[in-house]
């Protein structure tokens, strides 16, 4: 064992010790600002199809909640043999060609 092998120091791209104090803390935020506005970017882009379908499901739920009330308040005061019914004659015999349905 004639030579003791030791490592070879890697040289440093920028020189971290060179930067002063306030260039530091300016640095360090504008890499956390970009992180924060790469991973928001991300987040949205993930959560929007989901927010959008969930909205068209609701905006759905809503016009058939709707249209069911303004159906049922249309048809308070209304029977069903009103709109649909089977003609009888004189002797309480149903007429096999005739068939009564009106429109509302």
């Amino acid at each position: 064992m004639d030579k003791i092998y030791s490592r070879h120091k890697v040289p440093r791209i920028v020189k971290i010790g060179g930067l002063s104090n306030r260039n530091k803390l300016l640095l360090t935020i504008i890499i956390v600002v970009i992180i924060a506005v790469i991973t928001a970017k991300n987040i949205i882009a993930v959560i929007n199809p989901f927010l959008e379908s969930q909205s068209k499901a609701i905006a759905k739920a809503e016009t058939i909640k709707l249209a069911n009330e303004a159906v049922s308040k249309a048809m308070e005061n209304m029977t069903y043999n009103d709109l649909c019914g089977i003609q009888k004659d004189n002797e309480r015999k149903y007429k096999n060609d005739e068939f009564k349905c009106n429109k509302c």
